[in-house]
């Protein structure tokens, strides 16, 4: 959901980052800008998902101070390439000169960002198709992309040829293995789309290092429930 201050308060709760979700929530430009702002202010990390194809709201989010980004249906190389162009500066990729806010925001004088922000800012390429599966290695490999992220609905849709979007489908469960070993031969980190807190720990034990946790629609859902349970009627 779009606004600041929901965005705050999840990042004061104790997370370690909060995701703007600019792809399927309701969230735009001045709502993302206003988000990352408060869940910094938490000292917290913001991390931004783009809308499909909008490479240029990349280095947009970047600019106003978001700490990495989770970009949607990257199929093959020439898609993680252009990802980075818009997520790093030169050498590694072509990210124009504009991060006057999140410059501010980590307290760097302009040329201390421009050396570390390549660093400082991660970049995660979702797997969500067949065609990034049979790519992976070459995705992979591009210089710049930081990590893998599974989106294990889009990806069961995929391999099942739009018959299921089941995150627990046999197919889905099947290609993680594969997905954590392409990123860990790497030497890149691998997140998950989580919907519970046993998946966080489940697909922490398998090795993924960054997954969500839970929608703020969900949070507030189970909220409800525990509250109307525990008064019951």
């Amino acid at each position: 959901m779009p606004g600041g201050f929901q965005a705050g308060a999840f990042a004061g709760g104790g997370l370690d980052g909060v995701l703007v979700d600019m792809q399927h929530g309701m969230i735009g430009y001045r709502d993302m800008v206003e988000m990352v702002q408060a869940v910094n202010a938490a000292g917290s990390y913001a991390i931004v998902r783009p809308p499909l194809d909008d490479f240029a709201m990349v280095s947009r989010a970047l600019d106003v101070g978001a700490a990495g980004i989770v970009f949607p249906m990257i199929n093959n190389a020439g898609d993680a390439r252009q990802l980075v162009d818009a997520a790093k500066f030169p050498p590694v990729g072509g990210r124009s000169w504009g991060a006057y806010l999140g410059q501010a925001q980590l307290g760097l004088s302009k040329e201390e960002y421009l050396a570390t922000a390549n660093g400082l800012n991660a970049v995660f390429a979702m797997v969500e198709t067949v065609a990034a599966l049979d790519n992976l290695d070459e995705i992979c490999a591009v210089e710049g992309v930081d990590g893998v992220f599974v989106g294990p609905n889009d990806l069961c849709i995929s391999l099942t040829g739009g018959e299921a979007a089941d995150v627990n489908h046999p197919l889905v469960q099947e290609a993680l293995p594969k997905i954590l070993s392409a990123a860990k031969q790497a030497g890149k980190f691998a997140g998950i789309y989580t919907a519970s807190s046993g998946d966080v720990k489940k697909y922490a034990a398998m090795g993924f290092n960054l997954m969500p946790g839970l929608t703020d629609v969900a949070f507030i859902g189970q909220g409800v429930a525990t509250i109307e349970g525990e008064c019951g009627e």
